[in-house]
């Protein structure tokens, strides 16, 4: 089974220097720039799990690339996912009102109260459905296993933007 051509491997490896850069870039121009100054050290920690993951991906390629077969990059991908969705719900409520990092929506991003309860909520949905999404990984099938991967990442993350609603109706409601 071949997955693509070898020269594009020069484009996934570009991934990994895009994603650097603009991690350097996007609190300089984000316009609530002050706000990564409370976070700062879960944006770097974010951007080692986010660049390790590439890493990991383009390590997983090049071994797929000279040595067919050596593993199931459906599963491995998975797993790796799972790993990462974790770190991301375990930073989700130490994040700051931003523009860049987040569950960003009307009601979020225009009351501070709403943007930490969605992302405490949101915290713990991801860290689950990355625990679900690694568990799965090793006994489900590739096609089923891309299904519960997709339905999970809407589940927790639709959850948690819906609730932001909700809760932004909640406080905003004019008192009788």
């Amino acid at each position: 089974m071949e997955y693509g051509h070898r020269e594009q491997l020069w484009l996934f490896a570009g991934l990994s220097l895009f994603f650097g850069v603009l991690m350097r870039v996007v609190p300089k121009i984000d316009p609530r720039k002050s706000s990564y100054l409370r976070f700062q050290s879960y944006y770097d920690t974010f951007g080692i799990l986010l660049l390790t993951f590439l890493l990991l991906m383009m390590g997983a390629v090049l071994l797929e690339t000279f040595f067919p077969r050596t593993l199931s990059m459906g599963h491995f991908t998975c797993a790796l996912l799972g790993i990462l969705f974790m770190g991301i719900g375990n930073l989700m409520p130490k994040l700051k009102n931003n523009f860049f990092m987040g569950i960003k929506n009307p009601w979020t991003l225009s009351n501070e109260d709403v943007w930490n309860r969605t992302h405490r909520l949101g915290g713990i949905l991801m860290f689950f459905a990355g625990v679900f999404i690694l568990c799965a990984s090793f006994w489900m099938e590739e096609k089923s296993l891309f299904v519960f991967l997709i339905t999970t990442l809407i589940l927790g993350t639709g959850i948690p933007t819906c609730m932001s609603y909700i809760w932004y109706r909640q406080i905003s409601k004019p008192k009788s």
